[in-house]
């Protein structure tokens, strides 16, 4: 988690992908500290297509990191129609997903990436060596979906970025965080005993419990880092 403080104070360089789920107000030089991160390669995952705004009121930083054509306006969502199945992995194959809203237009050098009612969804727009990534309205299975296919598919995108390794594919109440040293946390939030495999070990895990599996050396290239 950061927050505008520790971007102030230390950056966002240790940073691959960052994901903004909430918080429609920034300092003016949060959000140029973003840009200029974008610009360098970062990934920013943003839910709703509204932008956000400085503290004085200036819209205008934010849409034009997220991409959104000006004027434009919030459509009604739909049902959710993957434009770039091979990025968009699990989007694709999770069914019933939905956008609660849409936009009309979007810049015109934002790839289109999903469409709902025949209008952008979900869009990517490039920034210098960096994307950003837009899931309009509040759906969170369909953003959370966008997240994971970010995270590990973003290759597919733009073949100049790595992939994380998938460790876990289930939503089954279990989160995995994947360490440079190849260990994996595996935190089972659930009151009941979860039985992971995590590429090929197989582990056990209690009620409200937390176990590590070893699964691999990491690279030390930086651009490794998730």
């Amino acid at each position: 988690m950061v927050d505008e403080e520790l971007i102030d104070d230390i950056g966002l360089e240790p940073y691959r992908v960052l994901v903004w789920i909430e918080g429609r107000f920034a300092e003016a030089s949060t959000l140029q500290a973003l840009a200029g991160w974008v610009e360098k390669g970062g990934v920013l995952v943003h839910l709703g297509e509204e932008p956000p705004q400085t503290v004085e009121g200036d819209i205008g930083p934010g849409a034009g990191l997220l991409g959104l054509a000006t004027p434009t306006a919030a459509q009604p969502g739909g049902p959710v129609a993957v434009r770039n199945p091979a990025f968009l992995r699990h989007v694709a194959a999770r069914t019933g997903l939905r956008a609660e809203s849409t936009v009309e237009r979007v810049n015109e050098k934002a790839a289109v990436l999903a469409m709902a009612q025949d209008r952008p969804a979900i869009w990517a727009m490039p920034h210098g060596k960096g994307w950003v990534m837009v899931a309009a309205g509040g759906d969170p299975a369909t953003f959370m979906e966008l997240v994971r296919d970010v995270v590990y598919n973003l290759s597919k995108l733009d073949p100049s970025k790595s992939d994380a390794l998938e460790v876990d594919t289930g939503w089954d109440g279990v989160y995995a965080t994947l360490l440079s040293s190849g260990e994996v946390i595996l935190y089972n939030s659930t009151p009941e005993p979860r039985t992971k495999t995590v590429l090929g070990a197989t582990v056990t895990l209690p009620p409200i419990s937390l176990r590590s599996v070893l699964v691999a050396a990491r690279p030390s290239d930086p651009d490794a880092r998730t």
